[in-house]
């Protein structure tokens, strides 16, 4: 009886066919598509024994990122949303208590006015960055479990640059001089907040591969300040604790209470400048 012998053979002409019994069979003609099909799967077999990613894994790959990243944008644009909800009382409090963050105590901090529950020895520690216009320094800041720590933020004149846990804050008249400068001019032919706007906006890297710091972190200020402002404007009566009818209605109705400053034909840049220097007292 002969001996049956088997033999498995793998080459680029005979991918996918198998001989056994040491006798070949005829190839079956393929038509132009299935022969691009045919090479397509040898490629990517080669590069499966090489551990190279096919074209189809490297386009799921980027799909499974955009999607990732689609959703932090959405779930970062939803805390943001959460954030204002819960410190617009406290913006309001402290915008009519510092004039709207132009009067000397604008930096003052006003932690006692804020409604804490905890036991002293429950606050915590950490540090943050804070960057005003003229100024940039590191503090210590004592936050809680029961309020927000943007809260505590404003208290002191600042906003957090994330909706929980910020490390860095950007002041008031910082954030406030930014967005009229947005609103009455073209920041690239004016010299104020040069580094920050130009580095917010650069598509540049540093030297280690990554985003300039104010790129990652101001952005996010600007849309928190954005928000409260828009709210500010839609604000009733009822969402102003502490704050008597004609404070209240000061800070919805009146432009200069509540930022609202919209351009006449007779804005210049001179008085963009006087705006500048009253923000800064």
């Amino acid at each position: 009886m002969p001996r049956i012998t088997q033999k498995l053979t793998v080459s680029r002409r005979s991918y996918g066919t198998v001989y056994r019994y040491g006798s070949s069979r005829s190839k079956p003609k393929l038509s132009p598509e299935e022969e691009l099909r045919r090479e397509r799967r040898w490629e990517n077999f080669q590069r499966m024994l090489r551990g190279e990613e096919t074209p189809e894994e490297r386009l799921f790959d980027q799909q499974v990122k955009a999607d990732e990243k689609r959703w932090q944008q959405a779930n970062k644009a939803r805390s943001v949303a959460e954030l204002i909800t819960v410190i617009l009382p406290a913006y309001l409090l402290f915008q009519g208590k510092t004039n709207n963050w132009s009067s000397s105590k604008r930096f003052k901090d006003h932690s006692k006015e804020v409604d804490c529950r905890c036991d002293p020895s429950q606050l915590k520690p950490r540090s943050v960055q804070l960057v005003d216009i003229k100024s940039q320094k590191i503090e210590e800041i004592r936050f809680c479990a029961c309020t927000s720590d943007n809260t505590r933020l404003l208290a002191r004149g600042y906003i957090g640059a994330s909706p929980r846990f910020p490390h860095t804050a950007f002041s008031l008249p910082l954030l406030k001089s930014h967005h009229q400068l947005l609103k009455h001019c073209e920041l690239g032919n004016l010299p104020p907040s040069t580094q920050v706007w130009l580095e917010t906006r650069s598509p540049l890297r540093n030297d280690s591969g990554k985003r300039p710091r104010y790129q990652r972190h101001f952005p996010t200020s600007i849309k928190i300040y954005e928000g409260l402002l828009k709210r500010t404007n839609d604000t009733s009566y009822s969402d102003t604790p502490k704050l008597t009818p004609q404070q209240a209605l000061g800070l919805v109705s009146c432009p200069v209470c509540s930022s609202r400053h919209p351009r006449e034909d007779g804005d210049t840049v001179d008085q963009i400048h006087r705006f500048d220097d009253l923000s800064r007292g």
